[in-house]
């Protein structure tokens, strides 16, 4: 499915552009801290492989945590609310940033291991490498920066993890004794302002839309296709753009969103075009019907380029890669199992496993039914996961941008932003190259 490469690092003073400077802004923020900190923060849309580059960050700068997700502060009662996990408002981003702070700030101090730093931190037993043989997460309010609602939620996830003596061994020989690298992701962690100012690095991984559609779909457990596929799925989506709830205040007590949100508000009640025929999603596309009704733009970004082609990044380019994608995978050779029960017209139950594995006109069958589950996915896929996305993307960089600026005060200011490309047409062999480059830069000394 491709892999990574490093296309563009810039860094941001006083709103232009400039080259890399081994200058360290943060850690002359505050002169009495014995052990520096650095945060970095990976960024992309669903399927855009942020998971695989943040733990790769993790073990290239032998970073004592897992990397830090933000996807686990969401408010699952928001999102029932509004009916998306896409949105930023469904993140308690809030109890994010003063967890990231406080993580900061314990490790700061110099002559104890981050287990030591962070043992009595709710939740951040979860997300340590290591910790003390036998221990478990403290579940402790002292000094924590979280309210009673995040110390149940990271209680219950750290409590699931324990750790061996010969772990915490191999970890404290290695442990950075001088510079800590901390590792968050998620798709919406550059949403709030606060998480944004928390943060000395800023990643963002650029996908083309196809593979990132197709490798959420390859990863999807298969039993949500059991009884309706993606109808539910679609039909959810269609009854929370019609509700006026995502028309409600543009901020919550969980966020801080850029000013510009509220104009985006409007954009989320878009209701996109249905099939002509009905549930026939490979016809939609691949007739593209979806031209029927332009999706709106961003309130923000450059929407000259946008508004020119505003359904370039809808389009199946190439369907040959898409069939090729399918048939490669995994569900392509399974005994078709994963296949039964689905809304699709193919009866399942009058062929044996023998049939399906050496019968080449049922395996042909097989992968055409594939397609159109595919094709159905994409549907709710592009027009909830990505619409939200591209929607949001401006704000993201707006917000650290206004990060970037606030730190251009001086000589020592510094902001690195760095874009990095994945998909098809980038050799796996990039991966590795493109984050040593990084890691190299990051690890300069000040």
């Amino acid at each position: 499915m491709g892999g990574f490469g490093w296309v563009k690092t810039s860094v941001v003073e006083g709103g232009g552009g400039g080259g890399m400077t081994s200058t360290r802004g943060r850690e002359v923020e505050d002169m009495s801290p014995k052990r520096h900190v650095v945060m970095i923060g990976v960024s992309g849309c669903s399927g855009s492989g942020k998971t695989v580059l943040a733990n790769r960050l993790v073990e290239l700068l032998n970073s004592p945590l897992r990397p830090i997700a933000i996807e686990d502060f969401f408010d699952e009662a928001t999102c029932e609310a509004l009916g998306t996990w896409e949105d930023p408002r469904c993140i308690r981003s809030r109890d994010y940033a003063r967890f990231l702070c406080e993580i900061r700030k314990r490790l700061q101090s110099d002559g104890l291991s981050a287990a030591e730093c962070l043992q009595d931190l709710v939740g951040a037993s979860a997300f340590l490498r290591s910790q003390p043989a036998g221990s478990l997460a403290t579940v402790s309010s002292r000094d924590s920066p979280l309210d009673a609602s995040s110390r149940e939620h990271l209680g219950e996830f750290a409590a699931s993890f324990q750790y061996t003596t010969e772990a915490v061994a191999s970890s404290e020989r290695c442990e950075n004794k001088e510079t800590i690298y901390v590792v968050c992701e998620g798709f919406l962690l550059f949403l709030d302002q606060t998480v944004c100012d928390a943060l000395d690095y800023f990643l963002l991984i650029d996908i083309d839309e196809e593979t990132a559609s197709l490798r959420r779909f390859l990863r999807l457990p298969r039993r949500h296709l059991r009884h309706q596929g993606y109808t539910e799925r679609i039909e959810h989506m269609f009854r929370s753009r019609k509700s006026l709830l995502r028309l409600a205040a543009s901020n919550t007590s969980h966020a801080m969103l850029p000013p510009s949100f509220a104009y985006l508000l409007s954009n989320l009640q878009y209701v996109p075009p249905l099939p002509s025929v009905t549930g026939d999603y490979e016809r939609f596309w691949l007739q593209r019907e979806y031209l029927q009704h332009s999706p709106p733009m961003p309130p923000t970004g450059d929407n000259g380029r946008h508004a020119a082609s505003p359904y370039a990044w809808m389009e199946v380019k190439d369907p040959l890669y898409v069939t090729r994608t399918l048939q490669q995978s995994r569900l392509a050779k399974s005994d078709g199992n994963e296949l039964k029960n689905t809304t699709l017209s193919f009866d399942f139950d009058q062929i044996t496993v023998d049939d399906v594995t050496t019968n080449g006109a049922l395996n042909i069958d097989r992968i055409s039914i594939l397609q159109k589950q595919y094709f159905e996915f994409r549907y709710w896929f592009f027009y909830e996961v990505l619409y939200y996305h591209r929607q949001l993307s401006p704000l993201a960089q707006e917000n650290i941008t206004g990060t970037c600026q606030r730190r251009s005060c001086g000589e020592d200011a510094f902001c690195p932003i760095v874009h990095v490309t994945s998909g098809v047409d980038v050799p796996d062999a990039k991966l590795d190259e493109a984050l040593l480059s990084f890691v190299h830069y990051v690890m300069q000394p000040p």
